[in-house]
């Protein structure tokens, strides 16, 4: 009796594991309404879920949390009439109109240019940057951004 209640456990286990799985895909797999309309957020919860992913270095999160805000501030910079087609990126100019669209703090502006010149310099150092506040950064540009433009 106990071999038969074991596999029945067993069993049991397995298909919640694999209905969890498949909520799973389906909740992260639906884009907003805001993503469907506006790509660079979408591409900017990608980045921001690999700037949490802890099996990467802490190199490749900055730099994922850096790419989230920028994709961000360059959508928020456009909706404000910035034409960006003609500018290097990445450039400080996209982040101050992105961070001023959201009404960032000074705080937040210094982060992201820290983390601008980190790019721009494609540096294989570290950045000055925390991985947490790079994190914390893109998340909160990516929410105020995804509010401003809804």
């Amino acid at each position: 009796m106990q071999l038969q209640e074991a596999s029945w456990l067993l069993g049991f286990v397995v298909a919640c594991a694999v209905i969890g799985f498949l909520i799973g895909r389906l909740v992260r797999e639906r884009p907003t309404a805001v993503e469907r309309k506006r790509p660079r957020i979408a591409v900017s919860t990608a980045y921001l879920r690999d700037a949490h992913n802890r099996t990467l270095s802490t190199h490749s999160r900055t730099k994922c949390a850096f790419d989230c805000m920028y994709f961000c501030c360059t959508e928020l910079s456009v909706s404000e009439g910035c034409r960006i087609d003609e500018m290097l990126h990445p450039t400080r100019e996209v982040v101050r109109i992105g961070l001023s669209a959201i009404s960032a703090t000074d705080e937040q502006l210094r982060t992201a240019e820290l983390l601008t010149e980190w790019v721009a310099s494609v540096s294989p150092q570290l950045s000055g940057v925390s991985i947490a506040t790079a994190c914390k950064l893109a998340s909160f540009v990516r929410e105020r951004a995804i509010a401003v433009l809804s």
